[in-house]
């Protein structure tokens, strides 16, 4: 028994073609007597079901007939390596208490088998199959010269219990940091504490316990795939010496207080113990490590990187990946979270402006908006190039009256890639006719994907029929 490497799911295979515990139905779905157990009791040990959480499991069977799927549909599944599976298990006893109680062997035999093994003694089962019950052949006949054709397939001992080793295949996690690219020097925000992470002043005193400290930066974590349905065995922040700046001091506080944080959120405090930094603006590299409960582990593929201010300054951070693929007959859309500085006054403004590069020849006259922080290029509007890649920047100024406006910068990668075009038979895909008429078939609706519908055309396609 494996578990699947998607999802929190365990894929039984039988060695043989079964009848789907003899209840064939539609939706592959199991059905049983016992509905609360959604079908899985016809066929699984009951302390395995209570083992799996409060809410009953889902046994279903996957296209065939030969691969069981068990699913937990409660929030936090139990599946772990080296546990057992257990299945239901009846031994043949010489009466008709075996065959009364569906045993096993009946519930999993072959849909094609055919009655007809005739030995004594034997009896009738509910399914109308005969069977011997001489020891270790329950469900089976009993072989003979004559080749008699196997009625089920005997269930024993040793596939009873089966212990769950680790996939083929193990998805590792993609790590993804979002937080801020620039930060001010005014944000304090309490440390330690009931109100730990809530914000403070100057160095005042927090309520509930705790210092309040100078934040440098608050870094969240997430993963696009790999977490398995159960929580990471391992989460660990880390600094990049060589992309931060040469404040070899400030880098060795920093590379020292990252790996003490182990949840997928860290904030990162100015404190005391913090050195002096050498001049303002300086910037700083932040990666992440998560290891799922399989054992797979993954870094971000690139570190964050935070420049520190002096000034005030915007605050960007980009939602999702900062390198990404787009079509061009889908909609591109690219969010952004932007707020004020901490250290800015009730009267300055933030403003935003978009631009890309290299830039389409069609991008300044779209009519599409691009002063707002998120930016939402609708479909086939660019005259994108397929396999190009293009770098995206929202640059946020903030202006405050009397004083120098600042600009800080976020950027996004994207890369158009190309789509297979869609092929169409008029009049769907089945059709009866005459041997006397003539067959004709149309692919006049198939198109390009990649070309604006006002601008395909026949030619756009190379047909092969």
């Amino acid at each position: 028994a494996l578990p699947n490497p998607q999802i929190s799911e365990i894929r039984v295979t039988f060695d043989v073609p079964t009848n789907k515990a003899g209840l064939l139905a539609s939706d592959g779905v199991l059905r049983s007597d016992d509905v609360s157990k959604s079908g899985c009791s016809t066929l699984l040990d009951d302390s395995f079901i209570a083992s799996l959480g409060d809410t009953p499991p889902t046994c279903k069977w996957l296209p065939g007939s030969q691969i069981l799927s068990i699913t937990p549909s409660n929030l936090n599944p139990t599946f772990l390596l080296d546990d057992v599976v257990k299945f239901k298990s009846r031994p043949c006893e010489s009466d008709d208490t075996c065959w009364d109680n569906r045993v096993m062997d009946d519930l999993l035999s072959a849909p094609t088998a055919r009655p007809g093994c005739v030995y004594t003694p034997m009896t009738l089962c509910n399914t109308n199959l005969q069977h011997s019950y001489e020891a270790q052949w329950c469900g089976r006949c009993h072989p003979s010269d004559d080749d008699v054709e196997v009625v089920s397939y005997p269930f024993n001992q040793s596939s009873v219990a089966l212990r769950i080793s680790p996939p083929d295949t193990i998805i590792a996690p993609m790590p993804v940091v979002t937080a801020p690219s620039h930060v001010d020097s005014c944000l304090s925000l309490c440390s330690g504490g009931s109100n730990d992470g809530t914000n403070c002043q100057d160095d005042g005193p927090c309520l509930g316990g705790g210092t309040c400290m100078s934040s440098l930066v608050t870094l969240v974590g997430s993963v696009e795939t790999g977490r398995l349905g159960r929580d990471f065995a391992l989460v660990r922040w880390f600094i990049e010496p060589a992309m931060s700046s040469p404040d070899y001091a400030v880098v060795t506080e920093l590379n020292r207080v990252m790996p003490q944080h182990g949840a997928l959120t860290a904030q990162v405090m100015w404190g005391d113990a913090m050195p002096q930094e050498l001049m303002p603006d300086q910037h700083y590299c932040f990666g992440l490590e998560i290891t799922n409960w399989l054992g797979a582990a993954a870094n971000t593929t690139e570190c964050h990187k935070v420049t520190r201010s002096e000034s005030a300054v915007a605050q960007i951070t980009i939602v999702g990946q900062k390198t990404r693929t787009a079509t061009l007959s889908d909609e591109l859309e690219l969010a952004t979270e932007a707020s004020s500085s901490s250290c800015a006054a009730n009267t300055s403004t933030l403003s935003y402006a978009w631009d890309v590069r290299p830039q389409p020849s069609n991008w300044a006259a779209t009519a599409f908006s691009k002063t707002r922080n998120t930016l939402t290029v609708p479909a086939l509007t660019v005259d994108f190039t397929i396999g190009a890649t293009y770098l995206f920047r929202l640059n946020a100024t903030l202006a405050t009256p009397g004083q120098p406006s600042t600009m800080v910068s976020a950027e996004i990668s994207v890369t158009i890639a190309p789509q297979a075009p869609v092929a169409r038979i008029q009049g769907g895909s089945y059709r009866e006719i005459s041997a006397m008429d003539t067959l004709t078939l149309s692919a006049e609706g198939s198109y390009d994907q990649d070309i604006a519908m006002d601008a395909r055309a026949e030619a756009d396609l190379i047909y092969c029929w």
